[in-house]
C-alpha cells in the first residue's frame, strides 16, 4: 500500500539565489501519525536509495503526481533521510516557496513499506518501518513528524529553471 508520512518543514536560513533547500524529511526514531502512528528505523530507505541511483526523487505538491514542483537527492544520515533539492520557477513551485518560507508548509514522503515490526498496545502501538521503498516527497499543509525539518532554503530565480541538487 502506498502510503504517505507528513513531516514539519521549518526554515532556518533563506536568500535570493536558487530556490533551493536542505533538510531533514524524516527523522529516524521519531513517531509520526500517518495511517498509523509511524517511525522510521535507520537504514529503513538504504536500498530503495541504492537501487534508484543517480535519479532524482520528484518533489510534487500535496501528493499530486499532475503538479511537480522540483526534485531532490536523498541520502541517509545518523540523524534521518536528508534531502537536498531545487523547486522549479513555476507557478506552483513559486507558491511553494513563499509558503514554505512563511511557515505554512511541511513535508510528506510517499512511500510503500516492505518490512516492519508492530511495538506495544492499544494507544501506544507504533509500527517500526525496517525497509520502505521512497516513491516522492511532497509540500503539504499538514504534516506528521514533528522531528523533520528544512533546514536552509534558498528563493527561486526569476528565470530559469532549476536542476536537482
Amino acid at each position: 500500500m502506498y502510503e504517505r508520512f507528513a513531516a514539519n518543514l521549518s526554515i532556518s536560513h533563506a536568500d535570493d539565489l536558487k530556490g533551493s533547500f536542505t533538510g531533514i524529511a524524516s527523522l529516524f526514531g521519531s513517531v509520526a501519525n500517518g495511517i498509523m502512528p509511524t517511525k522510521f528505523e535507520s537504514g529503513s530507505f538504504r536500498d530503495t536509495l541504492a537501487a534508484r541511483g543517480s535519479r532524482p526523487i520528484k518533489l510534487l505538491w500535496q501528493h499530486d503526481q499532475h503538479e511537480p514542483i522540483g526534485s531532490g537527492r536523498a541520502r541517509e544520515t545518523h540523524e534521518g533521510l536528508e534531502l537536498t533539492g531545487g523547486l522549479v520557477p513555476t507557478a506552483r513551485g513559486k507558491d511553494a516557496m513563499v509558503l514554505a518560507k512563511s511557515g505554512l508548509l511541511e513535508l510528506s514522503v510517499g512511500f510503500t513499506a516492505r518490512d516492519w515490526e508492530m511495538h506495544g498496545a492499544g494507544q501506544d502501538r507504533v509500527r517500526l518501518v525496517k525497509k520502505a521503498d521512497l516513491h516522492e516527497i511532497s509540500f503539504v499543509t499538514f504534516g506528521a513528524d514533528p522531528g523533520a525539518q528544512i533546514r536552509e532554503v534558498h528563493e527561486l530565480a526569476s528565470s530559469g529553471a532549476l536542476g536537482a541538487a
